[in-house]
């Protein structure tokens, strides 16, 4: 049985006996899962890719540091994509870092790009498969000279697409080495500049948290830090690409400053509980970036954010 706790889910056994051996079957599910990594994510030809991290166990009283052996088995027909190395249908993979990440199975051969490897949802609409072999390089070019840094290694992104739902929703986020962005909704069909915008921009801030995050990374773990920086990364990543003008960048400042106000309530952050969403680390953890970039900026022009 599983059982929830104040902080973490148990597996226990109904009389309480030991065991060494639990087994589970269930279907594969498409809901969004707030604030956590989707456990699976479809692609219009009937691949996914599965996030690996839901899976991770640990005895209990045990400091469990040793890396995490799991061994995938596709169909037939499949390729397994981990971390960007294309396997056969039955692979292992060990997990050294006990973060997780996203396993594709299926048949889509990945496409190589200079800045990253990718696999794209055959079904995307052509004019958003062209942005983002546009976008993203333009991206990473600018994080690279802003803050002086290339990254280390080479990216690994999963788009996939459906057109089932309305307007233009998108969900994501990123784990070591790769990025996983899942659009849906027939409001992606036709191109729109806002809808554009709106991508670069999420392209723009999971795509900092390569620098922020895993290049380099805060030694607090704080999420006000880590997220709100990237909200702050992609302010100036649209504004410094042309994306949005001068004020269309005062605008999101200005909205992640009344957003934090009106979260916090005259309280420090950790105090907001009610938010499931955590927006409140975002804005204002982003207007906390923005006034350090101000505050540097007047000792030493050279330097900022980045």
């Amino acid at each position: 049985v599983i059982k929830k706790e104040e902080k973490s889910e148990s597996i226990t056994s109904l009389n309480g006996d030991h065991f060494d051996t639990a087994s589970f079957e269930f279907a594969s599910y498409y809901e969004r899962t707030p604030k956590d990594y989707e456990f699976f994510q479809p692609f219009s030809d009937g691949s996914l890719v599965m996030y690996t991290g839901h899976y991770n166990a640990c005895p209990s009283n045990m400091e469990c540091d040793e890396p995490i052996e799991f061994t995938f088995q596709g169909r037939t027909t499949d390729n397994i994509v981990i971390l960007g190395k294309v396997n056969a249908a039955k692979s292992q993979w060990i997990d050294q870092t006990w973060r997780g990440t996203y396993v594709y199975f299926g048949k889509i051969i990945p496409l190589e790009k200079k800045y990253l490897t990718a696999i794209i949802d055959p079904a995307i609409p052509s004019w958003l498969k062209n942005k983002f072999h546009e976008v993203l390089p333009k991206i990473f070019d600018l994080y690279t000279k802003e803050t002086g840094f290339p990254l280390t290694f080479k990216p690994f992104v999963f788009l996939s697409y459906t057109p089932k739902g309305l307007g233009s929703q998108r969900t994501g986020g990123t784990l070591p080495g790769l990025i996983q962005m899942s659009l849906s909704g027939k409001g992606w069909e036709k191109e729109n500049k806002n809808a554009y915008v709106e991508l670069a921009r999420f392209f723009a801030h999971e795509g900092a948290h390569l620098w922020n995050g895993q290049l380099f990374h805060s030694s607090s773990g704080d999420m006000w830090m880590h997220e709100g920086g990237a909200d702050a990364f992609a302010y100036f990543a649209l504004y410094k690409l042309g994306l949005v003008d001068q004020q269309g960048f005062s605008d999101l400042q200005s909205g992640a400053y009344t957003n934090c106000v009106s979260k916090l309530k005259n309280r420090p952050l950790k105090e907001v509980l009610e938010d499931p969403e955590f927006r409140a680390h975002y804005s204002c953890g982003a207007m906390a970036a923005l006034i350090t970039h101000v505050a540097v900026k007047k000792k030493n022009k050279t330097q900022g954010l980045f």
